[in-house]
């Protein structure tokens, strides 16, 4: 039945959802779904001789979700990766940590 849905199309479009569906997951590494739904009806009324089908291919793809970027809002109000604050901190510590260590001279 599935290869007459639609003179094939119905089946040409599910394999190359199932391709897509496959490379996402390699991909992403993520879940993804793929849905074959088919709707029969009948095809006239009274007694039902004829059956009519509607079929679909219905993939959800989830995306790998993009990071975020920090910035740091300057005291001018430009952005920075830098924290401007960090910065200062580092610049103090590195004043704080300048010891005059005496080097003698004579050897032991």
């Amino acid at each position: 039945m599935l290869p007459s849905l639609h003179r094939g199309e119905t089946l040409s479009e599910l394999r190359e959802a199932l391709d897509h569906c496959i490379e996402m997951v390699r991909k992403t590494g993520l879940k993804q779904t793929l849905r074959l739904e088919i709707d029969f009806s009948p095809a006239n009324k009274g007694e039902v001789t004829s059956i009519e089908t509607i079929a679909r291919v219905n993939e959800k793809i989830q995306k790998t979700p993009h990071r975020s970027t920090v910035f740091f809002v300057c005291a001018d109000g430009t952005l920075s990766r830098d924290d401007p604050k960090q910065m200062e901190l580092i610049q103090e510590m590195a004043e704080t940590a300048r010891v005059v260590v005496p080097i003698s001279s004579k050897a032991q």
